[in-house]
């Protein structure tokens, strides 16, 4: 029998002992580092990349939002909401999502949902300049400026300035930071700065400055009372100073009671809608946490936080737990988008893992040094060759650390953003389309109340009564949609999107003021009947040109002819399984009969294909509709893949004969011909195991 003799307590405690003064002694104030003329190019570096991030970030976002890109969600509320506090209304909105959250509150005070008084402060930026882009432009530059403070703390740590441009560099290419920072504006983002100031001055003992970034921290969401409370512990501890650490966590504490006595006073349900979020897990908490354990996404969720900081984090521990109550708050929400690492719910989180990072290079970087100092001399003592006695220089060696830092977290984020604006041609273009919509919206007046798509609110958003298609269409003075821009939020599918539309429009209870290229700007008038929507309304669906297409040329019985496709992106990364496909169409003669065009993608190996048999075009102007002479584009709302199965994908391409509302099934696929020699990858061709037409491969990688 083996008997396993446990460690004698008093061996365990001073084990303890020595740890925790090992971490103590590690977290003493570090000496003043005299820059010198290496120091100041590396700051000058900093801040030329501070600058240049924040400069792109903030174009870049603007231009997202003057192509309409941004949302009601969070966008539109929060513009709304400072330009209420402007003009008497304080902080007041009444945008929610009327499909899918069931607590979608209608007009209610921002402090019903969300702590955020920094907005208070922030409405006054409206006075000299009331726009949207202010917040994200401030948003952007407030986050590159974070590069600064870690620069301060990483050199003062680690006694050289490249490892401040080195970190400074890793958390401006963080992926959960970047992606927060380009899904709106939202008041936490802030934050991030804010605390990695509160760490800065944590760590040189500058303990006023401290609290002053801690108070503004409080300012900018109520979560961020759990890190308030949480270096609050740190000061006590690690620190020694019980009165101020013991202040700092009840004034975090003192913080929360006050923002959960808004939302129960504030709030028609008695609490803040967000909180239903945790509603599983207090009704049935041991089954609600073993499903979540076996969830995927929130096995990956810690391996997406810490990959792109080399997992240093984890070699200090003692730092990154201070991000823990953030963590955990994520990882037991019934909100994914909250685990998926993708939006605003871990800004925090990066500045926390910033600081355990440098914190773990600190006690790392030394050792490494040491032992390649003491390995060159033993090489220099055995007359060994000068390169080999160069590669074990101190410095050297701190580049063999940095190399797979910069790999992990730059790397891939790099890979990321290339295949963005050069693959998919995500840098914002502003269209003739775009202009119209400015343009439209520019005619609704000011005193009105509007019903607006979410992709349109942001940019009608600043008046008393503004609502989230469908929310308000009974009562709003008008309403405002873009069936064409791919965009049916907050519904669950297109389908849903489009019957909504519809009834809105034969309700009998709008006018149309304007119908073109997609847009819909409807005015109530109740009893003015049924409307028509002139030609310019369906001018979304022709094309002028074939340019960036892939011309092909096959033809359907019935007369519809496939001239070109093009499919957006062509590569699809596991990263962001999303693609969309435009296929291009002539009418041979007019049709006779309803006929619908389908699309799908069939996986390589197992697996059923994707059908996709609802588009932008056949909603509203149908196959049967079209006239000869026209070049008609059908493109599909957005695609998502399964990430998870990456793989070559064939697209193909039938039609059926039948209405595209009656989504006809494959039985009643038409006849096809492929015109003229397949291309070097033997496509396109006929589907050799069904209907229709293999027109080209998508690669999932």
């Amino acid at each position: 029998m083996i008997v396993i003799q446990q460690a004698p307590p008093a061996r365990v405690r001073s084990v303890f002992r020595r740890a925790w003064t090992w971490i103590v002694r590690h977290e003493e104030a570090p000496e003043p580092y005299e820059m010198g003329l290496s120091g100041r190019i590396a700051l000058a570096i900093t801040l030329v990349m501070a600058l240049g991030y924040g400069t792109v970030l903030s174009l870049y976002m603007i231009g997202r939002n003057s192509t309409f890109a941004t949302h009601a969600e969070d966008l539109g509320i929060m513009d709304q909401t400072l330009w209420n506090t402007t003009h008497g209304h304080f902080m007041m909105q009444t945008i929610c999502n009327p499909v899918t959250d069931v607590n979608c509150l209608g007009e209610i005070s921002r402090f019903a949902i969300h702590f955020e008084p920094i907005l208070i402060p922030l409405s006054l930026l409206y006075f000299i300049w009331p726009s949207v882009n202010l917040l994200l432009a401030l948003q952007s530059l407030v986050a590159a400026s974070g590069a600064i403070p870690i620069w301060l703390l990483a050199t003062r740590r680690l006694r050289n300035p490249w490892w401040g441009v080195t970190f400074a560099g890793l958390f401006l290419a963080y992926p959960p930071l970047i992606a927060a920072l380009t899904d709106d504006f939202h008041p936490e983002t802030l934050a991030a700065t804010i605390l990695l100031w509160a760490f800065y001055f944590l760590t040189v003992r500058r303990y006023r400055a401290l609290v002053i970034c801690l108070g503004l921290a409080l300012l900018c969401k109520e979560t961020m009372a759990l890190d308030v409370m949480g270096i609050g512990v740190f000061v006590a501890l690690i620190h020694r100073r019980w009165r101020l650490g013991l202040g700092i966590t009840v004034a975090g504490a003192l913080t929360l009671l006050l923002a959960l006595a808004l939302m129960r006073m504030l709030s028609p349900l008695g609490h803040s809608p967000v909180t239903g979020r945790y509603s599983h897990l207090l009704n049935a908490p041991l089954p609600t946490l073993i499903a979540m354990s076996h969830n995927p996404g929130r096995q990956a969720y810690l391996i997406k936080l810490l990959a792109p900081y080399g997992f240093l984090p984890m070699l200090a521990p003692w730092l990154a737990a201070l991000a823990l109550p953030s963590v955990a708050l994520n990882l037991l929400s019934s909100n994914s988008l909250m685990f998926s690492a993708k939006y605003q719910y871990n800004t925090d989180i990066a500045a926390v893992f910033i600081v355990a990072a440098i914190g773990a290079m600190a006690w790392i970087a030394p050792l490494v040094s040491g032992w390649f100092a003491a390995t060159r001399t033993r090489l220099l003592r055995v007359g060994a060759p000068g390169w080999l006695a160069g590669l074990a220089r101190p410095g050297i060696a701190l580049a063999i650390i940095a190399a797979p830092l910069l790999i992990a977290g730059l790397g891939p984020q790099s890979a990321r953003i290339y295949q963005q604006v050069t693959v998919r041609n995500a840098w914002p273009r502003v269209t003739a389309h775009d202009r119209l919509g400015a343009a439209i919206a520019a005619q609704i007046p000011a005193n009105a109340s509007v019903c607006a798509q979410s992709t349109l609110t942001p940019h009608v958003s600043q008046r008393a009564a503004i609502y989230q298609f469908p929310s308000g269409v009974s009562s709003a003075d008008y309403v405002f949609l873009d069936v064409s821009g791919g965009d049916y939020y907050p519904f669950t599918g297109p389908a849903k999107y489009v019957k909504a539309v519809i009834s809105t429009v034969m309700s009998g209870d709008f006018q149309v003021v304007t119908a073109s290229d997609g847009y819909l700007l409807l005015r109530r008038a109740p009893g003015v009947g049924i409307p028509h929507l002139p030609d310019s309304f369906f001018s979304f669906a022709y094309a002028t040109s074939l340019a960036g297409a892939n011309p092909v040329d096959v033809r359907f019985a019935g007369g519809l002819e496939l001239v070109g496709y093009a499919v957006n992106p062509p590569r699809v990364s596991v990263t962001q399984a999303e693609l969309t496909v435009t296929t291009y169409w002539r009418v041979q003669h007019p049709i006779a009969s309803p006929q619908t065009i389908v699309m799908s993608l069939t996986p390589s190996g197992q697996g059923g294909p994707v059908v996709i048999n609802e588009s932008l075009t056949q909603d509203w102007l149908p196959p049967v509709d079209w006239q000869p002479g026209q070049t008609i584009m059908v493109q599909t709302w957005p695609i998502y893949l399964n990430p998870n199965r990456p793989g070559a994908y064939t697209l193909g391409v039938e039609v059926r004969d039948g209405a595209p509302d009656q989504r006809p099934p494959a039985t009643q696929a038409v006849q096809t011909t492929v015109a003229g020699a397949p291309g070097a990858d033997g496509l396109p061709v006929l589907n050799p195991n069904g209907p229709g037409v293999w027109l080209a491969l998508v690669p999932l990688q």
